[in-house]
């Protein structure tokens, strides 16, 4: 079975086929799994993966204010804390791009603690 997937594979890329991969999530729908899976419940059996908490702050690694905050990973809490308090805009965009990614994982993180300055975000499976 799997030498069959293996030629197939091998005829694709060689006719310049692109690999199966599926197309990326759009906007819309992330906004729409934000949505239902903060209303369901924590899957207690699923434990989040320390490499899924990396892959969810790096993301924050992209933004050109990244270097205003400090990420901290603590099992499945990620603790954001700017600089200095007047990055509340910022501070939002973060947490928001932060939401996005878990979302895009089909995770789902939320606002646990908020205060001036930090936001902590839990993640789970719902």
């Amino acid at each position: 079975m799997a030498d069959n997937y293996l030629e197939r594979r091998m005829e694709a890329l060689q006719q310049g086929s692109h690999s199966s991969v599926g197309k990326g999530v759009n906007l819309e729908c992330l906004l729409e799994r934000v949505r239902k899976t903060s209303t369901a419940e924590a899957d207690p059996a699923y434990v989040i993966h320390p490499m899924q908490m990396s892959s969810i702050a790096a993301v924050a690694e992209r933004l050109d204010f990244y270097d205003e905050f400090d990420l901290t990973i603590n099992g499945p809490e990620i603790l954001v804390t700017a600089g200095c308090q007047e990055k509340s805009l910022h501070l939002g965009m973060l947490v928001e791009t932060l939401i996005l990614k878990a979302a895009e994982m089909n995770l789902c993180a939320t606002v646990e603690n908020e205060t001036a300055g930090s936001v902590t975000i839990k993640v789970t499976k719902r």
